[in-house]
């Protein structure tokens, strides 16, 4: 299934939205909560977030990262839109 998969371009996009977001808002003395929305359940793809989570990678950039599954990238979409996410992943959707 092509569109459920995450390609290498997609996945460094995401990581560096996710650091331009919150690059300018960090403060070297505080940790940075950051709230990420998945378009989908925790699966393959979606490994590489909590790869840096485990590795401290985030934390050594000041942000204290939360991931949350999704029921899908329409509800994705509509979590950030709604301010209740400010960063989100949502697969394309082609027509």
């Amino acid at each position: 299934m092509q569109g459920n998969r995450m390609s290498a371009r997609s996945m460094k996009l995401a990581f560096a939205a996710a650091a331009l977001f919150v690059g300018g808002a960090m403060q070297a003395s505080a940790q940075t909560a950051v709230k990420f929305a998945l378009d989908w359940k925790f699966e393959g793809p979606s490994a590489p977030y909590f790869v840096a989570i485990d590795k401290g990678y985030y934390k050594a950039e000041g942000l204290d990262v939360t991931v949350d599954s999704g029921p899908g990238s329409v509800a994705g979409i509509a979590r950030v839109a709604a301010g209740a996410y400010p960063l989100g992943f949502s697969t394309s959707i082609r027509s």
